[in-house]
């Protein structure tokens, strides 16, 4: 009997169900200025959590709630200053084990701040079961963005630095034999914020330590390796790594001395092109070379003949293995008033401390958010030359740094830069991975050698967001070649491939495999077309079967934007390549006035005989 009425004593009081509300992060240590997600995490075993009702309290002078997402099924919620109140009712499905609500917080300064999360009502599960809570609250220590731009160390593999290496010295000398063809590096970075980039092949050796691998292709001579480090708050600072390789007798490709006469021109070791001016008068040049090697293959020397405008020669090398090497000389014969009159040709040029080695009329470059400037320098081949530099006091974004060069009363040249400096209102990726982490808009960079596929993950991401990503391939001084946008106005896809060739044409084409509807801003490289300037843009599968992009595309520090379609090749003209469609807009302006003329007397002629015939209708009718 007092069994029975024991058992009936536990059937009619409610049972209760022991389970755990956690709130976790996957940054614990989050930067002022940045955002990082907490999530609510519930664990009740099998059973569903039917109706709960939660307090979160934070110190809002160390965190500000910036988003709020659901889950599971939407509850709802209200906040106050340092309070969100959260309740899910029994009206929408019940909650299962696992993450629930996710909430986004802005940091606003340095500071070590606790989370708590408190019951705020009665639990219950889904068979209307008392649920009886334990809590874990969260911890989070927020830090400063990191500006150090030093690493830890970099050692050379196999090989010695002249001087031992110091984190705070930029400039370090390699000596190696001339059989030596390759130079690995390690560099251990300062901490995991700092972003480690080189003209050298760089590898990340694991993904739970600081150290990346560098591999440098030697050729014979001097090599210049530059380690570029990024910190966190955009600072950078670059290390300089000389490696003399020596020459090969058997396979040096270099020359010792060269001449053109009637010229400026002189030999600079890191330079294979060189051009200059002469006046209509000379009607020929001599060029005389003479290779390092005695037994390396020489041609392309001697006397020339030469025409009005350019004429181009080559000088080429080749060696007992059969490697090559050309050298390239440019005469412009111009209508000089006397031959005494200066060139407006730069002899070198010297961006941020770089040597530029080819130097011609256009350059693209990239800097951080935090310079203000391009540090220039510049030599002219002539004496009497001067120089003047415009727009070098760097806005967010694409800028044109122009040198001008002018020399007697020739006529001037423009060199441009045209330069990208990262916007401080963009988050700049190191990894594709982290756009799960920002919520501003962002940039990630990528050389043109590398891969560019962007997977269906990320692609979805960024259709389903109000966020933009701009994908941009650089060159090795990071000046963007192209910029892909990927944002929620773009086609749904398996995965993107967001590479643009150059094609070898006699027009500018280029290729691509991106679908419709993707933004490309896209740098044209070539002198044909300057600032301002308005180009066509057709786009074709079968070549002379084209179709219109856009007719009045503009020209904008050196790049143009345009939209793709479905055609994987895109021709950059001013040119018509559509037949009669420049003589039919023609013939439409020439006569546009006679034919709004013709038309308006027509439309007289009309009504003139429709009102005839009314009246003629009329007197019948009378009759």
């Amino acid at each position: 009997m007092k069994k029975r009425i024991i058992l009936l004593l536990l059937l009619l009081i409610p049972f209760k169900i022991s389970a755990s509300t956690l709130l976790k992060t996957e940054n614990n240590k989050p930067t002022v200025g940045s955002f990082f997600d907490v999530n609510v995490e519930i664990d009740y075993g099998s059973t569903g959590l039917a109706t709960s009702h939660y307090l979160i309290e934070y110190d809002t002078a160390c965190l500000s709630l910036a988003n709020l997402k659901w889950n599971q099924s939407i509850g709802l919620y209200t906040t106050e200053e340092g309070n969100i109140y959260i309740d899910k009712e029994n009206t929408t499905p019940s909650w299962k084990k696992g993450n629930v609500l996710t909430l986004s917080f802005r940091v606003n300064k340095v500071c070590t701040s606790t989370i708590e999360i408190k019951e705020n009502g009665d639990t219950y599960s889904d068979k209307d079961e008392f649920i009886r809570q334990s809590f874990g609250p969260l911890t989070i220590s927020s830090v400063e963005n990191n500006s150090n731009t030093q690493v830890n160390f970099i050692s050379p593999v196999d090989q010695v630095f002249t001087t031992t290496f110091n984190k705070k010295v930029n400039n370090y000398e390699i000596n190696v034999k001339n059989d030596v063809e390759k130079v690995e590096f390690i560099v251990e970075a300062n901490n995991d914020k700092q972003k480690v980039t080189s003209n050298a092949e760089v590898t990340k050796v694991d993904d739970n330590n600081l150290q990346y691998k560098l591999l440098y292709n030697l050729k014979y001579g001097s090599n210049k390796v530059n380690i570029n480090i990024q910190a966190e708050t955009g600072d950078t600072n670059t290390y300089v790594i000389l490696i003399n390789r020596e020459n090969n007798p058997n396979e040096d490709l270099s020359l010792k001395k060269l001449s053109v006469s009637n010229t400026n021109i002189k030999l600079v070791d890191y330079k294979d092109t060189y051009k200059d001016n002469v006046p209509t008068s000379v009607d020929s040049v001599v060029i005389t070379a003479v290779a390092n090697d005695p037994d390396v293959e020489l041609k392309g020397t001697g006397t020339k003949k030469i025409i009005d405008g350019e004429n181009e020669f080559k000088i080429y090398l080749k060696s007992k293995s059969g490697q090559e090497r050309t050298y390239t000389i440019i005469i412009n014969r111009t209508d000089f008033v006397d031959e005494k009159q200066g060139n407006t040709n730069i002899k070198t040029l010297k961006i941020n401390g770089n040597y530029v080695e080819d130097i011609k009329k256009h350059y693209l470059y990239g800097v951080s958010k935090d310079v203000k400037a391009l540090n220039i320098e510049v030599e002219l081949e002539s004496e009497t030359a001067e120089y003047k530099i415009e727009g070098n006091n760097l806005k967010d974004g694409f800028n044109t740094v122009i040198i001008n060069v002018y020399d007697n009363n020739i006529d001037s040249k423009i060199y441009n830069i045209y330069v990208y400096k990262d916007p401080s209102s963009i988050s700049i990726l190191e990894d594709l991975k982290e756009i799960r982490t920002i919520k501003s808009n962002m940039i990630y960079k990528s050389f043109e050698s590398y891969t560019h596929k962007i997977s269906k993950e990320i692609v979805e991401k960024f259709r389903k967001s109000d966020r933009t990503l701009y994908y941009s391939v650089i060159n090795k001084d990071n000046g963007i070649l192209y910029q892909v946008l990927l944002n929620n106005s773009i086609e749904e896809a398996d995965e993107l491939d967001a590479t643009i060739k150059k094609e070898e044409k006699n027009v500018l084409t280029y290729q691509s495999n991106l679908k419709e509807g993707i933004q490309v801003k896209l740098f044209l490289d070539t002198d044909e077309f300057s600032n301002g300037e308005i180009v066509k843009i057709y786009s074709y599968e079968e070549e002379g079967s084209y179709t219109i992009v856009n007719e009045k595309a503009k020209i904008e520090d050196g790049y143009v934007t345009f939209t793709t379609n479905n055609d994987h090749h895109y021709i950059f003209t001013k040119q018509s390549l559509l037949r009669g469609e420049d003589n039919t807009i023609k013939l439409l302006n020439q006569y546009k006035d006679y034919i709004m003329y013709a038309i308006f007397a027509l439309v007289f002629i009309i009504l003139i005989l429709l009102i005839s015939k009314m009246n003629k209708k009329k007197k019948s009718t009378k009759k």
